[in-house]
């Protein structure tokens, strides 16, 4: 568990956020469980949840290109709005 930890601390570090995949999550739908950590902290936005079965580096790809395209250039998202055609992907 440190080593995961020292990870994730690492890339809060290089790049202000990560992903975190649990799957299995039996509290969340199609019991897959992709989040962000460290949005709020470092961007001032609500960290990001994906919850549908997807490979990992298609729903990573996903969410870095919503940070890096969207939110780091000042876009807002709230959680349980439509949002169409507004997100460079």
């Amino acid at each position: 568990m440190e080593a995961v930890r020292k990870k994730e601390q690492a890339m809060i570090e290089k790049h202000g956020w990560y992903v975190h995949f649990v799957p299995g999550d039996t509290k969340v739908p199609f019991e897959m469980n992709i989040h962000t950590h460290g949005l709020f902290e470092n961007l001032e936005h609500t960290d990001l949840q994906i919850c549908m079965s997807m490979d990992p580096e298609v729903a990573h790809s996903v969410l870095v290109n919503v940070i890096e395209d969207n939110i780091k250039k000042g876009k807002t998202f709230e959680a349980g709005k439509k949002y169409e055609h507004t997100i460079h992907v």
